[in-house]
């Protein structure tokens, strides 16, 4: 019996050993720590107890693919530089002016290809003429052509010229003096010939002379001076609508004297100085005297004329 018991206990103690060597150990955090991890991408651990219940501990295998994403650098390429068009010379304002020292210098200095002023300088007549005409077409004036016209009038010496006490008017150009008396300009695409006398005391700046066309006298004759300016530019200063305009306080028709023969004008008054601009017909022309005292130049036009030029 007793050899039974201890070959009984003997078994039991080879049992228990066996269960021991076979059972996970357990560390201080509490994670599993298996005695053999095969090198395999899905890991399996199995360990049995002595109760043969079995245990299976998985970890989960992770594949890293490589990011296929691709990134397009846009890179601009300048484009080649570009030549720069020829800028076309500039034409002469609409105001432009041409100055002169005597009438003989203004014949001349039309005649031809160019306008040459007393200083030298030369314009060609071509362009100038092609400007005017096309401002005057832009802005509606009844003076396409008329430009080049009145060029060609001064150069055959049919134009007018101012007379004081009878007499060719004295200029206010002395010798010496350096600077011109007479100047020409495309007054609302016609050309205008302003003279600057020597006038002494009347305040006169100039006196400034358009020539009125054939087709146009009798819109002079029949209409006032006020109505008569409109026909070449609708926007002229006149007795309706100066008050639109900042530079005059008032407009109004008036009779003046000029070496005995009565002339209707228009009087703008100017809101700065106080002084007059004066617009009348004379024969053939239109005339303006500008920024003048009042009196004073009331006075001075009762022995001034107008003549054709007699060379």
């Amino acid at each position: 019996m007793k050899k039974i018991i201890s070959l009984l206990l003997t078994v039991i103690a080879v049992l228990t050993l066996s269960a021991c060597e076979a059972t996970p150990s357990t560390s201080d955090e509490g994670q599993l720590t298996a005695t053999t991890i095969p090198e395999t991408a899905t890991t399996t651990t199995t360990a049995a107890t002595a109760s043969a219940t079995v245990v299976t501990a998985t970890t989960t295998s992770t594949t890293i693919t490589p990011s296929t994403e691709t990134t397009t650098v846009a890179v601009t390429t300048a484009p080649p530089p570009q030549t720069a068009p020829e800028q076309p010379k500039p034409a002469p304002p609409l105001y432009q002016s041409f100055w002169f020292d005597s009438i003989e210098d203004l014949i001349n200095g039309v005649s031809g290809e160019f306008i040459t002023e007393a200083s030298g300088h030369n314009y060609s007549k071509k362009e100038v003429i092609d400007f005017y005409d096309e401002q005057s077409r832009i802005a509606g004036h009844r003076t396409q052509g008329l430009f080049e016209k009145g060029l060609f009038d001064i150069e055959k010496g049919n134009f007018y010229v101012p007379y004081y006490e009878g007499k060719e008017m004295k200029y206010r150009n002395r010798e010496g003096e350096g600077f011109s008396n007479i100047l020409l300009s495309g007054w609302d695409g016609r050309s205008a010939i302003s003279h600057y006398p020597d006038m002494g005391k009347s305040g006169v700046v100039f006196v400034n002379i358009v020539p009125i066309e054939d087709n146009m006298r009798n819109e002079a004759k029949e209409k006032n001076i006020s109505e008569f300016l409109k026909e070449f530019k609708p926007d002229n200063t006149n007795i309706h609508n100066y008050q639109e305009n900042e530079v005059f306080s008032d407009a109004y028709i008036s009779e003046i004297l000029l070496s005995g023969r009565k002339v209707e004008a228009l009087i703008l008054v100017s809101k700065r100085t106080n002084r007059v601009s004066i617009y009348f017909v004379y024969d053939d022309i239109q005339v303006s005297i500008v920024n003048a005292d009042e009196k004073l130049a009331y006075e001075w036009m009762k022995d001034l004329s107008f003549e054709k030029y007699r060379g």
